[in-house]
């Protein structure tokens, strides 16, 4: 986004992406959507982010679940389904 276009796209890379210019609707829309997250959102303390090169276990799965707010996720198998994606190096996106 800049101040004078937004380009959105979607989670289906086979669709096509919207440019909104400003002084339109969707562009208004977007950008009020956006400082309204931007508002909302909290902050990462990114010292806590583990190296790529070492394996994540249950308890560091927890940890980041607690500090991303979700610490009451207890449930052995989506902390197995989190420790699993977090120790396969691969693009989700590709």
């Amino acid at each position: 986004m800049t101040d004078n276009e937004a380009i959105m796209t979607r989670e289906d890379p086979k669709l096509p992406a919207f440019k909104a210019i400003r002084g339109t609707v969707f562009f208004d829309s977007y950008r009020e959507d956006i400082q309204q997250s931007i508002r909302q959102a909290g902050e990462v303390d990114l010292s806590l982010v583990w190296q790529h090169d070492i394996p994540v276990d249950d308890n560091a799965v927890s940890v980041a679940m607690g500090v991303l707010g979700f610490a009451g996720i207890a449930d052995p198998a989506k902390i197995g389904a989190v420790k699993r994606a977090m120790n396969t190096v691969v693009n989700p996106y590709a």
